[in-house]
């Protein structure tokens, strides 16, 4: 895959992303196997491994990947108007969204 092939990916993972972070409802989260977090540190049904503190960082973690996969995608969008596909920072975007996380 080309460059500009692989930096449109990594475009579209993002907007992926971001599309199924829409669709959680601040404060709480739930999924398939019953867990339920709350934002005020209430925990529910905990399945496997998961455990309060695991829980609190991933809803720490939401807002800012959901900032970082925006301006990833705006920053992509600006390397390919720019026709800067070949540049030092289309490279670093590259190493960090390698194939396998696409």
């Amino acid at each position: 895959m080309d460059k500009i092939e692989h930096l449109k990916r990594i475009r579209a993972k993002c907007v992926e992303l971001l599309e199924i972070a829409e669709k959680r409802t601040p404060g709480e989260w739930n999924d398939e196997d019953g867990l339920v977090f709350c934002a005020d540190d209430c925990i529910a049904d905990l399945v496997d491994d998961r455990t309060s503190a695991n829980a609190t960082f991933i809803a720490a973690c939401a807002g800012r990947a959901e900032a970082g996969w925006k301006a990833t995608a705006a920053a992509v969008d600006d390397i390919i108007r720019r026709g800067h596909e070949q540049s030092q920072l289309a490279s670093q975007y590259i190493a960090a969204w390698p194939e396998e996380l696409l």
